[in-house]
């Protein structure tokens, strides 16, 4: 729907908003004050998303899962991590390419294998003013040193066109 494929029924889309959204306490207040106003801007990673008065909401409408969270906060933390090359390389339409084998998903898995489930989940933190995720110290460090590591310090993290990065995971997948 934001793709842009399908025009938005802003009505429709802030009452199933109303009925299923439960990720955020505050958001759910907003959403059901009488003067909430649906929009669509640009979120955290200049991704698409929607807004009620001014506050990003996920388009997910269930609470995120121990694990989804945990994968968000490591995006996070890699993404505060970058090189300043990668962040200029980053725009519209650019997202970037883990080649190390099994891309980003096998960094967070050793990870998780490495400091524990609990201990990783217990780290994550959000942090006021920040719409995603996050982890705390010293986790945060230790995520830090090892996608360095198993980035051979992000030599192998290309920014690839979305198109060209989703094309390649499919590929690597066997899809």
């Amino acid at each position: 729907m934001l793709n842009g494929n399908v025009p938005v029924n802003f009505p429709a889309a802030l009452e199933c908003f109303r009925q299923y959204y439960r990720a955020n306490s505050e958001k759910v207040e907003l959403l059901l004050s009488d003067t909430a106003e649906l929009t669509i801007g640009r979120g955290d990673y200049n991704s698409k998303c929607y807004f009620v008065n001014g506050q990003s909401l996920s388009a997910k409408l269930d609470k995120p899962t121990d694990a989804a969270k945990i994968r968000i906060a490591c995006r996070t933390v890699a993404r505060e991590d970058e090189p300043a090359h990668i962040a200029a390389a980053r725009g519209r339409d650019i997202e970037i390419d883990h080649q190390n084998t099994g891309g980003f998903a096998a960094i967070v898995e050793k990870f998780i294998i490495q400091h524990g489930q609990i201990a990783v989940t217990e780290a994550v933190v959000k942090v006021p003013g920040l719409s995603r995720e996050t982890l705390s110290e010293p986790i945060r460090s230790a995520f830090v040193e090892l996608h360095r590591q198993m980035t051979s310090n992000w030599l192998l993290c290309v920014p690839l066109h979305v198109v060209e990065h989703r094309r390649l995971t499919r590929e690597r997948l066997g899809d």
